[in-house]
């Protein structure tokens, strides 16, 4: 997994855990205006890093492989575990 590939899926996981983060704050305190306007932020922000990586990696999810009426493209390319070496950031597979 290159860098530029690694930073795009950290990105995707960054956004994707403050919003199910904010998703728990929200259950508890669910007039809050301000963590609502935060979890919209976030949720842009992670369908911004999701389109990203999806147009130079691939899909992310077997959803997005149909999507536009596309060929099934969920299973071509490498797998992040197929790459020679793994993750190269944390060494593991």
């Amino acid at each position: 997994m290159s860098d530029n590939q690694y930073n795009a899926i950290r990105a995707v996981a960054r956004y994707a855990f403050a919003m199910i983060d904010t998703e728990l704050y929200l259950d508890a305190y669910p007039d809050d205006a301000d963590a609502l306007a935060y979890y919209i932020e976030m949720r842009k922000a992670r369908d911004a890093a999701v389109a990203d990586y999806e147009r130079v990696y691939g899909p992310l999810s077997a959803d997005a492989a149909a999507e536009g009426g596309e060929a099934w493209r969920w299973a071509e390319g490498p797998w992040p575990w197929q790459t020679k070496g793994g993750c190269d950031k944390c060494g593991r597979i």
